[in-house]
């Protein structure tokens, strides 16, 4: 059975799932119930969920709840069936495996020929293979458009290109290598065959949309298993109920997929009583039309006009400082949100660092510019050069050596006036 519970952004959808998913595993171990329960979510999220798991049900540790994403849900699955002899190739594998095609075929190529070496254009090919497999194109899909169009526009050789890559690719990893989209049809194949999946009730939750290929996941897990269970941001009863079209077209799909007789559709509607008021209107009614004004006082919502990204930036840290020193809040109880850190965050840093705000930046950063990675691979490289200055001096000033600034600057002086290498040390 496919269950299908969906309510607004608002609604605490959180505290519903895991009082059901409470009940759930009340019963484990009666007769007709599941063995375990999964809980399935984005990769980048399973941490997050195994803490809410953790604090939603007052227990220590989670013995009978796994949290899983789909690809580590694969894993386990083709562990227990078998999986393929093929070795695993990830996106830093394709982008060597597309760099070589490429240059291979560089002269059949009709628009992209010399790219073989541009990065940027390696990744752009990378992300298009990705998704076409996750929505189950083919190369010979490509070569039927083709010859059904007329002209011979930039398109069509555009096209081209891609079928003849894309072709390439798929011959070249079938005999030797399984890329993630290949690893999750086999896991599909294998899903009937596992015990796993069948002794155990799945909850999805946290998906803003699904592919074709996850759609079939679904499908696949709600016939083998004791029953799917899905948390779903969506309305059908609101002015702004057009801003659901993708949500309510995924329920469409699974329903299809599955059949009526195996879907049931439940709204929720259980307010976050933690959130303010005018938030929870905020949320309803900003994409209405017509929309309905807020009653109530306004004094937790506040909007300011700012001229540019640093005046904006500005009022930010004047706003948060004046909650720390008037209010009584620490750094830590405020969130800064913004919708564009490669073209702000910048200007947030310098900004908060003007202010005196400690802050904690959520961005991605090269492990190789961590000074403890770098004393790490320094020390290697010391060892394999033997004793070389360049790698001597790039490890003493990681900062972890007992040794400080002014010493390490002395240190450098002699070893150049000296000439101090190798085994000189």
């Amino acid at each position: 059975m496919l269950r299908l519970y969906y309510g607004r952004e608002s609604v605490d959808k959180d505290r519903i799932m895991y009082d059901q998913i409470s009940r759930s595993l009340s019963r484990l171990g009666s007769a007709g119930a599941p063995g375990r329960i999964i809980l399935v979510v984005p990769d980048q999220y399973t941490l997050q969920a195994e803490r809410n798991a953790i604090s939603h049900l007052k227990v220590k540790g989670l013995m009978d709840l796994e949290v899983l994403s789909f690809s580590r849900l694969a894993g386990r699955v083709l562990n227990e069936t078998g999986g393929s002899r093929r070795t695993p190739i990830d996106k830093h594998g394709r982008h060597m495996l597309l760099a070589k095609i490429m240059k291979d075929c560089e002269e059949d190529l009709l628009v992209f020929r010399g790219m073989s070496s541009s990065h940027s254009f390696l990744d752009m090919a990378n992300n298009l293979i990705s998704e076409m497999k996750q929505y189950n194109s083919t190369p010979e899909e490509i070569v039927r458009i083709i010859g059904e169009m007329k002209e011979d526009s930039l398109l069509r050789r555009k096209l081209s290109d891609i079928a003849l890559i894309f072709g390439n690719y798929e011959e070249m990893i079938s005999e030797k290598y399984i890329d993630t989209e290949d690893h999750l049809n086999l896991f599909l194949s294998k899903i009937g065959q596992s015990d796993l999946v069948r002794n155990a009730e799945f909850w999805v939750s946290g998906f803003d949309s699904f592919t074709p290929k996850s759609i079939k996941i679904i499908e696949e897990l709600t016939l083998h298993s004791h029953g799917v269970n899905m948390m779903l941001t969506s309305d059908n009863a609101g002015a702004d109920e057009e801003l659901f079209r993708l949500t309510r077209d995924v329920m469409w799909k699974l329903e299809k997929a599955v059949g009526s007789g195996l879907t049931e559709k439940q709204r929720v509607d259980s307010p976050d009583a933690q959130r303010d008021p005018a938030i929870r209107h905020l949320e309803k009614q900003i994409f209405a039309h017509p929309y309905q004004p807020f009653t109530g006082g306004d004094e937790s919502l506040l909007f300011c006009r700012a001229a540019n990204f640093y005046s904006e930036a500005e009022t930010a840290a004047a706003y948060i400082i004046s909650l720390v020193r008037d209010h009584g809040l620490r750094f830590r109880d405020i969130a800064v949100i913004c919708n564009d850190m490669d073209g702000r965050g910048a200007i947030i840093k310098r900004v908060f660092d003007e202010y005196g705000i400690s802050f904690f930046m959520d961005q991605k950063r090269r492990a190789l510019h961590n000074p403890a990675i770098v004393f790490i691979s320094s020390l290697l490289d010391v060892i394999q050069s033997g004793w070389a200055y360049e790698d001597i001096f790039r490890l003493v000033k990681t900062g972890f050596c007992p040794i400080d600034p002014d010493e390490a600057e002395e240190l450098e002086n002699y070893a150049i006036r000296y000439r101090i290498r190798g085994s000189k040390w």
